[in-house]
């Protein structure tokens, strides 16, 4: 599919907006914001893939602590970076970590590569990382998709929620920011982590509403129309960090669980109970047996 035609007008005003909107309201206190580095993104950037910021927060400031930086974290062994990943799961991320380490001391000299075609080659790094590492290490504007940028493009845009990524991928490209890929990639990412977000939506505060297609749309649940959700039972897969939540209007949704601290007293609601059943069952069969 071709490029989707926009208007260059319409493109300054979508980045510049976003740009302004980050210098003002973004989330600069992230510790990976901080005296940034190739090094320091890239560990995020692996961190919080398929993890919240606020889980990752912590485990990248005991990262740091014991790796300040990638000279630190040459002779490091998987047994090590591992044991500082306990409790973040995905633990593939970590072994992740120390080839691409391994990598970059074997073929890079120690340097963290800085074209799009060497990053993307590094293990556990995909196009949309390779574009965040390239636009917010070097500031070479490289466009990227996590789940933050595909909902900003579908709503504003009106676009199917099937639509492929390749079509995204170019909604992406042409929307970046040239001029300063370095805030509008962070800014696009918190303008869809703290504002556009899949339910509780704020376009109120939205710097990009004026010319949203699906900017407060009933479809949207924005702050205005959103209903307090109550859950009927929780399904929880254990070989995955992600719980789905049915709700009484038979719906339903995926939850991240990264720590599960939020499930554990559902858990223990469900352990209580099931040890209830398990005393009843037993009295009855045993009341059972005393009768014959």
């Amino acid at each position: 599919m071709s490029k989707p035609s926009l208007k260059i007008k319409t493109k300054s005003n979508f980045s510049d907006s976003i740009v302004e909107w980050y210098k003002v309201y973004g989330r600069h206190d992230l510790p990976w914001r901080n005296s940034v580095t190739p090094y320091k993104v890239w560990i995020s950037e692996i961190m919080l893939q398929q993890t919240q910021v606020k889980t990752a927060i912590p485990y990248f400031k005991k990262f740091v602590r014991k790796f300040p930086t990638l000279r630190s974290l040459k002779n490091a062994s998987e047994d090590e970076i591992l044991s500082l990943w306990s409790g973040l799961g995905f633990y593939k991320r970590a072994r992740n970590i120390f080839a691409t380490k391994e990598i970059i001391f074997d073929q890079f000299n120690g340097e963290f590569p800085t074209t799009f075609e060497k990053i993307i080659k590094l293990p556990g790094i995909g196009k949309s990382t390779a574009g965040a590492i390239l636009s917010i290490a070097f500031n070479n504007g490289t466009p990227i998709l996590d789940g933050n940028v595909k909902r900003i493009i579908v709503r504003h845009f009106d676009l199917p929620e099937d639509t492929k990524d390749k079509e995204l991928w170019n909604y992406s490209e042409i929307m970046l920011s040239k001029n300063d890929p370095f805030i509008y990639t962070q800014g696009i990412m918190d303008v869809g982590a703290m504002i556009c977000r899949p339910i509780d939506v704020n376009c109120n505060d939205c710097p990009v509403s004026s010319t949203c297609l699906q900017a407060f749309k009933p479809k949207i649940k924005t702050r205005n129309n959103v209903k307090e959700e109550k859950f009927d039972f929780i399904f929880h897969n254990f070989k995955c960090k992600y719980s789905l939540l049915f709700d009484f209007n038979h719906s339903c949704r995926f939850i991240d669980t990264s720590t599960m601290k939020d499930l554990l007293p559902y858990y223990a609601i469900f352990y209580v109970l099931g040890i209830l059943l398990m005393s009843i069952f037993l009295r009855m069969r045993y009341s059972n047996k005393k009768k014959d």
